[in-house]
């Protein structure tokens, strides 16, 4: 998670913190772990986009010609109408299904101790400005090549180091024929009666642990002189 805290420590100028703090009404250690509390969100889901990475691949051009650089850079881009649209269809491009997403940002408000209204009226703008800072890393580490089309082989690969910043670990090969008939012959009714608990409690576990760590990361991007004064509550502009 380290390039995510990174990304959120220097966005707008160094002033993330206390620009979503004062927007969404939050003191700015309620918005520290609000950001902890998405980043396994945004894990999960791109880790949804493994097996079919096409799917992000007109997110990352986007993030290529610097569609979502405003919303990193500036506060005052950061929280307009053309960031909620375009975090809104980062969110769409990561996670496909809004249940999901809706389910994560659900989960993530709960680990935060935070409402689910609170959070899931962030998510969108955290969305794109995470996604102005990952295209920023994407560039310079060259994964968008002057003379090709950026990340072409594997977006889900360039987005993975740049939201991590480490490179993913090789898909498994694909089963057999006869592997995939005799798990269904042997597993499928135990995995029908199971499924659903067992999703909610691996989903539960792993966005906890991976919680645990951003949120170790986010109080170390903290800055020295940090008021944590409670903000008045106020709604993101609607103005583009």
């Amino acid at each position: 998670m380290l390039n995510f805290a990174e990304i959120m420590r220097d966005a707008q100028g160094g002033a993330a913190i206390e620009s979503f703090a004062a927007q969404f009404g939050m003191s700015q250690e309620d918005t520290r772990k609000a950001l902890a509390a998405l980043a396994p969100a945004f894990a999960l889901g791109l880790q949804q986009q493994r097996d079919q990475p096409d799917h992000l691949r007109g997110l990352v051009e986007a993030m290529a010609r610097g569609a979502y650089a405003p919303f990193f850079e500036s506060a005052a881009q950061a929280y307009t109408q053309d960031a909620r649209r375009r975090g809104e269809e980062a969110l769409g491009a990561l996670f496909g299904s809004p249940d999901l997403a809706r389910s994560l940002s659900d989960h993530s408000a709960k680990l935060a101790g935070l409402s689910r209204e609170t959070m899931s009226s962030m998510m969108p703008y955290v969305a794109a400005t995470l996604m102005g800072g990952m295209g920023d890393k994407m560039r310079k580490q060259g994964d968008f090549a002057k003379n090709a089309k950026p990340a072409a082989d594997n977006p889900y690969e360039a987005m993975f180091s740049a939201m991590f910043g480490v490179e993913p670990e090789p898909a498994p090969p694909p089963k057999s024929e006869g592997e995939k008939a005799v798990e269904e012959i042997f597993g499928h009714w135990e995995r029908f009666m199971q499924l659903g608990r067992e999703m909610q409690d691996t989903q539960m576990q792993m966005m906890r642990s991976l919680f645990e760590d951003a949120a170790r990361q986010m109080a170390n991007a903290r800055p020295e002189a940090d008021p944590g004064a409670e903000g008045e509550g106020k709604k993101p502009d609607s103005e583009s």
